[in-house]
């Protein structure tokens, strides 16, 4: 079946199975509207990886067979690699104001 969650001015459409609706909707209603838009994308995707594959039931075991599934897609290999390249310019490369112009690495790591 497929249901359409609306959380204010924004909606997923995806194959819901029972219960999904008012899960989706305490996960939505906790987030920034600005952050709905996110979340709702990764649920979606979740809640029609979920239907498609038929769950038995929602665990941690099933979010677990979620994360294989993501890896083994490469999904996380490369988020992980750009929050890395990220993080290294962040606090090796960037100057921040509040720091003098200087990076966090220089008054934290480099003592």
């Amino acid at each position: 079946m497929t249901e359409i969650i609306r959380i204010d001015d924004y909606a997923i459409t995806t194959p819901i199975q029972s219960g999904m609706t008012a899960i989706a909707n305490m996960v939505l209603n906790t987030v920034s509207l600005r952050s709905q838009r996110d979340y709702g994308r990764a649920l979606g995707d979740f809640l029609a990886w979920y239907a498609a594959t038929g769950q038995a039931g929602l665990n941690k075991a099933t979010i677990n067979a979620h994360v294989a599934h993501l890896k083994a897609q490469g999904t996380v290999p490369v988020l992980e690699r750009g929050l890395d390249s990220y993080f290294q310019f962040y606090n090796y490369d960037r100057p921040h104001q509040s720091l003098d112009y200087r990076t966090p690495a220089k008054i934290h790591f480099l003592k």
